[in-house]
């Protein structure tokens, strides 16, 4: 059974954004809020898809 396309977008964006974010800001100071704040997402949404941001990489 394949994933619902909603799930597939969500996490494309989550993971476009972190790697975006990686362009600029090293690992340690990525945090979750900051990733979903740039993704326009919920933290709940984030946590419904990762368990924390090294799940994304």
């Amino acid at each position: 059974m394949s994933k619902d396309k909603r799930v597939i977008k969500t996490e494309k964006l989550i993971t476009e954004t972190m790697m975006r974010l990686l362009t600029t800001t090293s690992i340690s100071k990525i945090t979750v809020k900051k990733i979903c704040d740039q993704a326009l997402i919920s933290k709940s949404t984030f946590y419904d898809h990762y368990v924390d941001k090294f799940d994304v990489i």
